[in-house]
């Protein structure tokens, strides 16, 4: 399952993302193809995991995983 933000991006379970406003990386752990298409994230605040549901238009899929903050 993907769901696909442009034509030429899609995002897909297990891609780490983050916020196009910046913040921590996520890994996308589930896709929800609602009426508003939207994508379950997942990472770490504090040593607790955090979970959210962001509409993909948010988010911005990372090419390098190394660093823990978002560029």
């Amino acid at each position: 399952l993907t769901i696909r933000r442009k034509m030429s991006e899609k995002i897909q379970i297990g891609q780490v993302v983050c916020l196009k406003s910046g913040g921590p990386k996520m890994t996308v752990i589930s896709l929800i193809p609602d009426q508003k298409a939207s994508c379950e994230c997942m990472w770490f605040y504090n040593n607790e995991v955090k979970t959210f549901c962001f509409s993909p238009e948010v988010l911005s899929v990372q090419k390098s995983v190394i660093h823990n903050a978002c560029e």
